[in-house]
């Protein structure tokens, strides 16, 4: 974690904070592979309520790691 930090500092030009994300999630209780492409330009100017009305809405139960992973 100190490393990225320092790098954010030091090689802004790579990303940084708020950059691109790219994972390959691999869920065992699901023997199911995600990928995520969070990359490109962040939305400028959008709102929670814009987004809730495209049907985007937290789900308290389908949020952070499966407890039972814990």
């Amino acid at each position: 974690m100190a490393t990225a930090a320092v790098l954010n500092v030091v090689e802004p030009m790579m990303v940084g904070v708020g950059g691109d994300l790219f994972a390959v999630l691999y869920i065992a209780k699901e023997k199911k592979i995600y990928v995520l492409n969070a990359s490109g330009t962040a939305p400028r100017a959008r709102t929670l309520a814009h987004f809730n009305s495209l049907g985007y809405h937290w789900n308290p139960k389908n949020w952070g790691p499966d407890p039972a992973c814990r």
